[in-house]
């Protein structure tokens, strides 16, 4: 999984929300939902991420996920054989299709996000968006702004935390309170949060567009990538085995 390029992750991510989004429209089409589920597992292992350690990362997504999906039984208005009653509550087969769909869906999409992010530096990430929205450029299309503005993004990402982690426990010292007194404090309280925080984001964003009008930055031409490099053996096998058989999996 690291060896690959970040377009070849890229385009099997985007492969398999469109083999989900097609596999919805059949009910009671488990195949498309099981390749996928061993792929994204597989994936997983393949990676050498530890196990237990994304369990720990997003089993409380997992949970709010589940949870949430069992609203489905709420809302379900399509008629369909009622499988159990529970109260207020009647369980229909269309209900129960859609909590694990909506369930699955989740896990894989998630699990592939993961192993994208995690397996791939974020200068080689943009790269690989910067390659696939290459032909745009015919259009006059911003390609190559847009790259700039995503990799600076994902680099103000950590600085923008810990600026919030700062002015969170600068709150408490002087005193702020979001779990008590009335709504209209609260609100107050949350509110003493984000000013700054979005005035110290502006503030960093307004200092590096002068440094980057200080240092002649242009966006026009084209650039050779750093990690980026042609597709070989490896891209190629792992695109194909991955189309041919989720592809197949909706023919089942």
């Amino acid at each position: 999984m690291h060896r690959l390029q970040a377009r070849t992750k890229l385009v099997l991510v985007l492969w398999l929300v469109v083999i989900l989004m097609i596999a919805n429209q059949r009910q009671w089409h488990f195949a498309p939902y099981i390749v996928t589920g061993i792929f994204a597992v597989g994936g997983l292992m393949l990676s050498g991420l530890s196990l237990r350690e994304l369990w720990r990362r997003t089993r409380f997504l997992i949970i709010v996920m589940f949870a949430s999906s069992l609203f489905s039984f709420f809302g379900s208005t399509q008629k369909s054989p009622i499988l159990m009653v529970l109260g207020p509550v009647r369980i229909t087969e269309h209900s129960v299709w859609i909590l694990m769909i909506s369930f699955t869906v989740f896990v894989v999409l998630y699990f592939s996000s993961l192993i994208l992010t995690m397996t791939t530096m974020p200068v080689a990430l943009v790269e690989a968006i910067t390659m696939l929205l290459s032909p745009l450029r015919r259009w006059k299309w911003p390609v190559d702004d847009f790259a700039l503005m995503l990799l600076l993004a994902f680099r103000f990402i950590p600085t923008f935390l810990s600026e919030a982690e700062q002015l969170v426990k600068a709150q408490m010292a002087r005193g702020a309170d979001t779990k008590h007194g009335t709504w209209r404090e609260r609100i107050q309280s949350v509110s003493m949060f984000f000013y700054p925080l979005f005035h110290s984001s502006l503030r960093h964003a307004s200092e590096l567009a002068t440094a980057l009008n200080a240092r002649g930055y242009q966006s026009d031409g084209k650039r050779t990538p750093l990690h980026e490099a042609r597709l070989r053996g490896i891209d190629y096998g792992v695109i194909c085995l991955v189309i041919v058989v989720t592809a197949g999996s909706l023919l089942l």
